[in-house]
């Protein structure tokens, strides 16, 4: 269930972030194990459609704030949830004990919201690491996949250029056997995600963003990775990848290797030149955005041409 907030905001800098484009409620979603999670939502009225959001390694709810307004103006409702241990949801702070935990965290809210907007197609959306998740998520193996109407990766970290020295390794594995939490760096900076000045002084002010994970979260990350890089052929719904074409995080040729394996008829892979991995935080977004929407109107519509099929041949109302 989720639980509206009446008096918890997250810190009035990232308020001001959102420029006053569009409006977010706040609410807090319940685990499968009582963990409370934070969850921001951009509620469009009409509703045509409803978008879950997973976010980054570093990032939380409010880095796809302005893209959610952009979409929530054009009818699309967008719910971005902190993962656990990151933003504002509750759990030790960049630890995870499972990476189980966060594909059922993800699982409950699309249930939720499914239930909720029966009429609208759900679509999930992942940023970077949380692409990982969204993988499993929408793989074919999953029951929660059929109630999901297409997948978008924005610079999915399925394949990485990113990755730790020996030594950093080393001490993970001493640390992951010992039950040592001592949090270690995630070797990431503001400049791997935008040359645009105004979000680079953001991600450096962001008291959200995480910096330093637990041996554990590291384990069941390289877990997540190599059960996600496994997931393409389980994935038959409609999926876009749109990718940075300057990315220091992200691995090209593995993203299109990736994206070549999907068993999806219906797929779509946009690089966009020179720009860095965070597309959301580029100077210019508007090409990215209409792509988004662009892709999204056109699912929306031939869901539309599905539900009317399935009525009209009676199914509809058995």
């Amino acid at each position: 269930m989720l639980d509206l907030i009446n008096n918890s905001k997250p810190m009035q800098t990232f308020e001001n972030f959102e420029h006053g484009h569009g409006s977010s409620i706040q609410q807090w979603v319940s685990g499968q194990d009582g963990c409370k999670h934070f969850l921001r939502s951009w509620v469009a009225t009409p509703e045509r459609a409803v978008l879950v959001y997973l976010h980054g390694i570093e990032g939380h709810s409010l880095w796809i704030g302005e893209t959610a307004s952009y979409l929530q103006a054009e009818g699309i409702s967008v719910h971005a949830m902190d993962r656990r241990g990151s933003g504002m949801s509750k759990e030790a702070r960049g630890d995870l004990t499972d990476y189980k935990l966060l594909v059922d965290d993800s699982e409950t809210v699309v249930q939720s919201l499914h239930s909720k907007s029966r009429s609208a197609p759900l679509f999930v959306m992942a940023n970077c690491w949380g692409a990982k998740v969204a993988a499993l998520l929408c793989s074919g193996n999953r029951t929660i996949a059929s109630t999901i109407s297409g997948l978008i990766l924005s610079s999915p970290a399925i394949s990485v250029k990113v990755d730790l020295p020996f030594s950093k390794k080393l001490l993970i594995a001493l640390r992951f056997l010992s039950g040592n939490l001592t949090p270690i760096e995630i070797p990431l900076n503001p400049e791997d995600f935008t040359d645009n000045p105004s979000y680079l002084e953001f991600i450096r002010q962001d008291e959200l963003r995480l910096l330093q994970a637990t041996s554990r979260f590291f384990v069941n990350s390289q877990i997540l990775t190599l059960l996600s890089s496994r997931a393409a052929k389980q994935i038959d719904m409609p999926t876009l990848i749109v990718q940075a074409g300057t990315d220091s995080i992200v691995e090209h040729e593995g993203v299109k290797r990736w994206f070549d394996q999907l068993s999806s008829s219906d797929k779509e892979l946009k690089i966009f030149d020179g720009i860095y991995h965070s597309l959301d935080f580029h100077h210019d977004p508007l090409e990215y955005r209409g792509i988004l929407l662009d892709w999204l109107n056109r699912q929306i519509a031939s869901d539309e041409k599905a539900r009317t099929r399935l009525f009209s041949s009676g199914e509809g109302a058995q």
